[in-house]
């Protein structure tokens, strides 16, 4: 069930299997955690070849693209703890490696650990040019902080590359609406939902917008692409009660945070 109260969080919102630019075409690398790893759906085949993973790494466990690829692998089956443990260890080994720390620091944002995650981001800017997709994540990890201006210019950063990225731009307007600038929030939103990689949870982020706008027919007929009526409803009445309150900017940011 899309319920607008959880689809709040930045972190939803950074896409799946994040890849440095600049790596080799046949690069392995982390992704995000499965469907079906997140319903407990995980086949035979998959644990066979984090199996097969896992050798690998156990054999040269300093191998930075042996760690990133069994840390992958975990992910993708649900074991997210142990992916992270793999990733701690592979920083340790090679802290000044950007592959391996955006993608620590990309796992531990994913796990809320948002300054450690902004420390390992830091490394691996520092190791190599920052692009497009480490904007990206930094200013989520921002975010999450409450430093929405620096994560806005992030996401800026990472539009100067990708400028029509959905993601992106999803999380900018959100940034936008959590620092009460709803119409720029509304104008980047309805960019991102103009993209062809647009999906129900940035609908929905605008619904949201449309709504704290006072908007309320125009977000219940874009809640209701993807949910079914009473939901759209409801969603729409919490929305309205939202709105009347004097506090709502507080309400929201919490909302935000037990969502991510």
């Amino acid at each position: 069930m899309l319920h607008l109260m959880h689809r709040l969080s930045l972190v939803l919102l950074l896409g799946a299997s994040i890849a440095i630019a600049g790596c080799s075409s046949n690069r392995t690398h982390t992704g995000s955690l499965s469907q079906e790893a997140a319903n407990g759906e995980v086949s035979d085949a998959e644990h066979r070849q984090v199996e097969r993973l896992e050798r690998r790494y156990r054999a040269n466990p300093n191998n930075a693209d042996a760690a990133l690829a069994y840390a992958g692998g975990l992910d993708r089956v649900g074991r997210t703890d142990e992916a992270l443990d793999v990733l701690s260890d592979a920083s340790a080994a090679a802290p000044d490696d950007a592959r391996v720390n955006f993608y620590y620091g990309r796992a531990l944002v994913n796990a809320g650990d948002y300054e450690d995650a902004l420390s390992a981001l830091d490394r691996a800017e520092s190791a190599a040019p920052a692009n497009s997709r480490l904007h990206s994540v930094t200013g989520a990890a921002l975010d999450q902080l409450g430093r929405h201006k620096e994560a806005q210019e992030r996401y800026r950063q990472a539009l100067e590359d990708d400028p029509d990225n959905p993601r992106v731009l999803t999380n900018l307007g959100l940034s936008l609406a959590l620092s009460n600038d709803l119409d720029q929030a509304q104008q980047v939103l309805e960019r991102a939902n103009a993209q062809p990689g647009a999906d129900a949870r940035m609908r929905q982020t605008l619904v949201l917008v449309y709504g704290l706008q006072g908007r309320f027919d125009e977000a219940e007929k874009l809640a209701r692409r993807d949910l079914d009526q009473a939901e759209a409803s409801d969603n729409i009445a919490f929305l309205r009660r939202m709105k009347s309150e004097p506090d709502r900017w507080s309400e929201l940011r919490e909302l935000d945070e037990r969502s991510g």
